[in-house]
């Protein structure tokens, strides 16, 4: 349980199982994006931390990086994996809970069919126990590696050194508050995870790219307000030890 879950390349990520399994490349993209948006919708209303929605998101792509989307259904691997990661992040639900607002999402939202199967309903018993099947498969396809390291913190790590604290009072309007560098920059996770990024990237990747998109989006020329003559990303760690370029 030591390691980390191997990333892929993006030759591996592009030949899927479910690509040479016959599933269109837009198919699986919107079968990614659509049900990562179920997980968070569902973890949302069960009250779970972001953290825990990541990581079963992290979860849902690393299946899915082993298995066709032909080979198991997404709709039940999606309630697995939230119900799996609220025990590993422990912010554990009931399992009851996790397939009766999951329900919710997809019949009253998704679908908008109405009312959703009741506890006591021999379809909800049936999916309760496929989800308690299908978890000793994901388990396995994740190769037992629970824990999963997020660019959440990484990306707030990064900020503080990029600006102090009189940076953020000097140019609150642009670092700071909902609609801050750093909102912005953690917006930009939460979408990252509707893709196979995970997969490819590690945490501090990710941040650093994050923040670049965010930077571009309000407009922040730090260079300038620094009043620096290198690129900013060379300040932050992962530059000093692996020497990424930003393109």
């Amino acid at each position: 349980m030591g390691k980390d879950f191997p990333k892929l390349t993006k030759e591996e990520v592009k030949n899927s199982p479910s690509l040479r399994d016959g599933v269109p490349k837009e198919t699986e993209d919107q079968y990614r994006k659509e049900t990562v948006k179920w997980i968070s919708k569902t973890g949302e209303s069960l009250g779970m931390p972001q953290f825990s929605i990541a990581t079963a998101s992290v979860y849902f792509h690393r299946f899915y990086s082993r298995y066709s989307f032909k080979e198991y259904d997404r709709l039940l691997l999606a309630c697995t994996c939230l119900f799996l990661a609220g025990k590993a992040q422990e912010t554990r639900k009931k399992l009851d809970d996790v397939i009766d607002h999951f329900n919710y999402v997809i019949y009253q939202k998704v679908r908008r069919q109405g009312k959703r199967p009741g506890k006591t309903s021999k379809v909800f018993k049936d999916f309760r126990a496929l989800v308690v099947k299908t978890e000793a498969i994901l388990m396995e396809a994740i190769e037992f590696q629970f824990n999963v390291k997020h660019p959440y913190g990484v990306l707030v790590n990064y900020i503080k050194i990029l600006f102090t604290k009189e940076d953020n009072e000097k140019f609150k309007d642009i670092l700071m508050g909902k609609q801050g560098l750093a909102q912005v920059a953690w917006f930009f996770v939460n979408d990252s995870l509707r893709s196979p990024l995970c997969l490819m990237y590690g945490p501090e990747e990710v941040a650093t790219a994050v923040i670049y998109m965010a930077m571009k989006h309000k407009k922040i020329e730090y260079d300038k307000i620094k009043n620096r003559t290198t690129p900013w990303y060379t300040v932050l760690p992962i530059f000093l030890t692996s020497k990424i370029s930003i393109r």
